[in-house]
């Protein structure tokens, strides 16, 4: 099984918040996500951790 990153935040209230987000996820899928297969969430979560750090 294979799981997809697709992570969209709409709060129009306070976009500049949104767009850091936004982008913080766009460069982590973009250097990492992009380039592996996740097969479990507990691989995601390492990934992601690792990232983090």
């Amino acid at each position: 099984m294979k799981y997809s990153a697709n992570f969209k935040f709409k709060v129009t209230q306070d976009y500049l918040d949104n767009s850091l987000i936004e982008s913080f996820f766009n460069l982590l899928k973009r250097e990492c996500l992009n380039r592996l297969v996740i097969t479990s969430i507990d691989q995601l979560k390492k990934v992601v951790r690792d990232y983090i750090q």
